[in-house]
């Protein structure tokens, strides 16, 4: 979708900026989701499937065990990232 496409008023309007990091997030997720298929299949079965990378915000669990360092990781890099992604 365009930025300049009309959208409806439940949507709210993208700007370039947005859309720069909806496009980070989306290649942050794709990156992970792809280490998440490498892992030894006990440790796959402690992620559940996530729609965005952001989902590892609101999920404690996974930053206890054996993935809290990947998932800190993960979460830090995403960060300190994303605010050099509008520059």
């Amino acid at each position: 979708m365009s930025a300049h496409t009309p959208q409806s008023d439940s949507q709210p309007q993208q700007t370039p900026k947005h859309l720069i990091l909806a496009r980070f997030i989306n290649e942050s997720t794709l990156a992970v989701r792809d280490e998440v298929r490498r892992l030894a299949t006990s440790l796959i079965a402690l992620v559940s499937a996530f729609e965005t990378v952001l989902y590892l915000v609101d999920h404690p669990d996974l930053r206890k065990g054996p993935l809290i360092g990947s998932t800190e990781g993960v979460l830090l890099c995403v960060l300190e990232i994303a605010p050099l992604r509008g520059y």
